[in-house]
């Protein structure tokens, strides 16, 4: 199974996928930095978005949810919509980016090759924790403790993944960069 996963990564890692996966990447964080976000923040006066959040506790998410009015929350749902396809567009481009480096920096099997499947987790806590808000901003104004607890971890899991992905990545990259100095015929 593990094998056809990493001849599936090693397919999408090709330039042309991972340029193609580099633009999209950045339409979806500008759709969210310059439309959604600057919007929602308009009509909240720049309350919390939870899922933006690193750490909360219940009583925070509750008071950002109490912040909000009705049309607030529904637009927060508008924005989870959107956020559907970005948790795959950053896994894929991170493990794209992952899966070009660590072949050819360890062309024989490695351990260090399936590091490429760490976005895919951080993808799932994200929807997750995409799935918490959600029933959050459903239950609100009822209590939602366990849940609020539930999402908080979701996406401590979702940050500190994709924080050791990216970690991952920058540090195989100095690698790979200073391995090909060294090897330049001159």
């Amino acid at each position: 199974m593990m094998n056809k996963i990493q001849k599936l990564l090693l397919k999408i890692s090709v330039k042309k996928n991972i340029i193609l996966l580099i633009l999209l990447f950045f339409l979806f964080e500008s759709i969210f930095l310059f439309l959604l976000i600057p919007s929602f923040e308009k009509t909240t006066k720049n309350k919390m978005i939870l899922d933006m959040k690193l750490n909360y506790t219940h009583a925070q998410a509750y008071k950002a949810l109490s912040e909000y009015n009705a049309e607030t929350r529904k637009y927060y749902s508008y924005m989870q919509v959107m956020d559907l396809f970005f948790p795959l567009i950053y896994a894929l481009l991170l493990s794209a980016l992952l899966t070009s480096l660590t072949y050819r920096l360890f062309p024989d099997r490695n351990l260090i090759h399936y590091v490429n499947i760490m976005p895919f987790l951080a993808a799932l806590f994200d929807y997750l924790e995409n799935i918490g808000i959600f029933v959050m901003i459903r239950r609100f104004p009822e209590s939602f403790q366990t849940i609020a607890w539930i999402t908080n971890k979701m996406s401590l899991f979702k940050f500190g993944l994709t924080g050791i992905a990216f970690s991952i990545w920058f540090i195989l990259l100095i690698i790979f960069s200073v391995k090909k100095l060294i090897t330049k015929p001159s």
